[in-house]
């Protein structure tokens, strides 16, 4: 039996293979959350990393974690269960956090997701896509791209442009520039320290 390691690396061996090909339109990655089964359309995810420490960060809303570092990258994390008004779910082996990719304009901004378990990479043909119900549905309108049918179950597509709005996560950009700010400031510091005992050690050797 694979190893939760093991199925994130072939989930993106998935992930991969279906970018090369053709018709990404209507590839999707499958996650739970709760009861439900989400999608979000391939050409929205960069990457799946297993469920590591997140950095608080104080005054922002409920569903936003904090941010964590991605190969020296600050990217923040959010918790889809508040988001949707649900109750979050304990932490478990499969948790993980699906790295998004979302543009406004020609920027584009990594953001974590947190995800009960990830669970496959399927093809929804837009004959088996539904609109999005405009009434009895436990999310917002906008949220929901369509509702694909996959077999005998159902998985809600999101619009993770909008589920992810860079408008509240904005602030995360004078986050980033402090934390930019005080790496220059400490390397500076530790050169000029630096400095000054290379000039104390060879005026000790003058004497």
């Amino acid at each position: 039996m694979a190893t939760e390691t093991e199925f994130l690396e072939k989930t993106m061996m998935d992930l991969e293979e279906a970018k090369s090909g053709t018709n990404m339109d209507r590839q999707f990655l499958t996650f739970q959350m709760g009861p439900e089964e989400y999608g979000i359309n391939i050409l929205n995810v960069k990457e799946i990393i297993g469920y590591s420490q997140v950095t608080k960060i104080p005054m922002v809303p409920e569903y936003i974690l904090g941010v964590m570092n991605v190969r020296g990258n600050v990217v923040p994390v959010v918790d889809l269960a508040p988001r949707f008004g649900s109750l979050t779910s304990p932490v478990t082996k499969l948790t993980c956090i699906v790295i998004v990719e979302i543009e406004e304009g020609e920027d584009v901004t990594d953001v974590g997701i947190l995800v009960d378990s990830v669970e496959d990479v399927v093809d929804i043909s837009k004959e088996d896509v539904e609109s999005a119900p405009g009434f009895g549905a436990k999310l917002r309108a906008d949220f929901i791209s369509g509702i694909g049918k996959i077999g005998d179950r159902f998985v809600i597509l999101l619009n993770i442009d909008r589920v992810l709005d860079l408008n509240e996560l904005s602030r995360f950009d004078q986050y980033k520039r402090s934390i930019h700010i005080e790496r220059a400031l400490a390397k500076k510091e530790s050169l000029k320290n630096n400095e000054d005992l290379d000039s104390k050690n060879q005026m000790e050797r003058k004497i």
